[in-house]
């Protein structure tokens, strides 16, 4: 906090302001957890261990898949609406709204047809998969990857609360809500129906989401339409989709991996330490979503040095927060975990490994959005796939041998060698300490982008 007062003299409107909207997206997020916990709890004590393993690996395919649909289009519109706000280039931002949503429904029916295809064909994997769980998930997918691209767009307009409250607040309480009509009715909870209640609790929402985000876009200046800038739309879009998809598995190749070389309550172990473990970096994911916009336009202006500024500031208040949210959940997670179970008491060594993953996580700040968000894109794509290699690799080692525990072993590892290696190149590329040290930014050449 002290650094606060010290870029303030700098850069006052943007350190405060950061500060500032930091505050209400970690309330909101921290919020949001106490309801997703909840639905986490009642969903593990009505699917019991095995079912609830089984929705966890659907859900992490459908995160995944989610990923894929909407083909990097979050990220370039941080990237590019927030710079057609900055320039007043209103045509510009419509086209790009119009093009991405038509985009990510024509994926999601590619990705329908692949799927089916798969079906069709009689893969035993495919053909063992309960149907209902998968179209339920396949409509999750759909709401997910749109929900996550109106989010970015929301962000780009400053509406951070408004950004969150959909999926971090409304998300869970309708999920809770579906799971206690459902029980209070008597009907039995299965992977399947839990599954659709999620894809329920995400497309309502994402309705009141879609209206917002259209009247936001229908209130600017008017303006013929402007495509001009189509070419790097494709071109960015298609390498951080690539990314994100990277990413994705990244974190969801754990319980990928536990689905296929271990069993379902090893999964089901696994997932309650990672929800857990999630909160101790709620700090880095709530600052990054709203200094993600300010690092982009800051960047296009050729302003290094608010840049630098900015991910300094982030990084030392996403580490603060993840120490002392760690400490805390290294202290009560024996009390927590049983929660969901009584088995789940076994998960504490992995939510232990998985709070150092995290810390290093918040050390390196924001990294990854340094590089999509500054044309340096191809370069994280390479270091990702590099990551994701050597993650893969220590899964399928250590998940045969030590089952949830070598999970979280190899999402530590993973975690910590993406982290680190994307710091030390955005030190080099651009002369930015974007970690929790914040030292002086090196004078290098750089470009700017659109």
């Amino acid at each position: 906090m002290f650094e606060r007062f010290k870029l303030a003299g700098r850069f006052p409107g943007t350190e405060l302001t950061l500060v500032r909207q930091s505050a209400t997206s970690f309330g909101t997020r921290v919020v949001g957890l106490v309801f997703a916990f909840a639905s986490s709890v009642i969903l593990s004590r009505t699917l019991g261990v095995s079912g609830f393993g089984a929705y966890m690996i659907a859900l992490a395919y459908a995160s995944v898949a989610s990923i894929l649909v909407r083909l990097g289009l979050d990220h370039a519109a941080l990237r590019f609406a927030s710079v057609y706000r900055d320039q007043g280039r209103s045509g510009a931002l419509r086209s790009f709204f119009a093009v991405s949503l038509i985009a990510i429904a024509m994926a999601w029916f590619a990705f329908c047809g692949a799927a089916a295809l798969f079906w069709l064909v009689g893969l035993s994997a495919a053909r063992s998969v309960d149907p209902f769980l998968a179209m339920s998930a396949a409509a999750l997918t759909l709401a997910l990857a749109t929900m996550g691209y109106l989010s970015a767009i929301l962000r780009t307009f400053e509406r951070v609360f408004e950004s969150q409250l959909y999926e971090q607040l409304l998300r869970p309480i309708l999920l809770i809500a579906g799971l206690a009509l459902l029980v209070l009715s008597g009907v039995a909870v299965t992977p399947g129906r839990a599954m659709l209640l999620t894809a329920v609790g995400v497309g309502l929402p994402l309705l009141v989401m879609l209206v917002r985000t259209r009247r936001l876009i229908g209130a600017l200046p008017s303006a013929p339409p402007d495509r001009s800038d189509r070419g790097a739309w494709l071109r960015v879009s298609l390498v951080v989709a690539a990314m994100a998809v990277l990413q994705e598995l990244l974190n969801q190749v754990d319980l990928i991996f536990l689905g296929l070389l271990a069993s379902n309550q090893d999964a089901a172990l696994f997932a309650a330490a990672q929800r857990l473990s999630a909160l101790a970096v709620f700090g880095l994911v709530a600052i990054a979503m709203v200094s993600a916009p300010r690092i982009a336009a800051a960047f296009h202006r050729g302003d290094l040095d608010e840049v630098a500024a900015v991910a300094k500031l982030s990084a030392r208040l996403s580490f603060a927060s993840a120490l002392a949210l760690s400490a805390a959940l290294a202290l009560v997670a024996s009390f927590i975990l049983p929660l969901w179970g009584p088995e789940f008491g076994a998960a504490l060594p992995l939510l232990l490994v998985l709070l150092l993953g995290g810390l290093v996580n918040a050390a390196t700040g924001s990294a990854g959005y340094l590089t999509i968000l500054t044309g340096h894109e191809r370069t994280a794509l390479l270091i990702l796939v590099l990551t994701l290699a050597l993650t893969a690799a220590a899964e399928a080692m250590l998940i045969p041998r030590f089952g949830a525990l070598g999970a979280a072993v190899g999402s530590a590892l993973g975690i910590t060698v993406w982290n680190l290696l994307m710091a030390v190149y955005v030190r080099r590329a651009m002369g930015v300490d974007c970690t929790v040290l914040g030292r002086a930014r090196l004078p290098v050449a750089t470009r700017t982008t659109a």
